[in-house]
């Protein structure tokens, strides 16, 4: 749980448009099997961020069948095979094009909030 102000704030959940660049950004690091990849959201977001595990699930299958990731099954010492999942040449082009069109968002929204981010008489925090 994390604590602002020492108040709990629960996790967001990534809406379904957005889980593609955040599953492609994480597997750009190392290849993760969908349990650490769904911790690995929490960890590098210091648990401001979570993903469905269904919403996961069908685009892990979707990123597969399309060349964008590459998936393999391995054994752990204990337990069943988890199947671990890589990018492939396919998916960094992918990743490359979605954090260009994030960037453009990221500006856009920056913009407009500029003056209300600023604005303390407004009631909302300062940047």
């Amino acid at each position: 749980m994390v604590y602002r102000a020492g108040r709990p704030v629960m996790p967001q959940t990534v809406p379904d448009p957005h889980i593609v660049t955040v599953v492609l950004a994480l597997l750009h690091h190392e290849p993760l099997d969908r349990r650490r990849l769904m911790q690995a959201v929490e960890r590098r977001t210091s648990a401001r961020l979570r993903l469905d595990e269904a919403a996961v699930r069908r685009l892990l299958r979707v990123l597969e069948c399309g060349g964008a990731i590459r998936g393999r099954y391995v054994l752990p010492p204990r337990g069943p095979a988890d199947k671990e999942y890589s990018l492939t040449a396919e998916g960094v082009l992918l990743l490359r094009a979605s954090c260009l069109e994030w960037a453009r968002y990221r500006d856009g929204i920056d913009e407009l909030l500029a003056d209300v981010a600023t604005d303390r008489g407004a009631g909302l925090p300062a940047r």
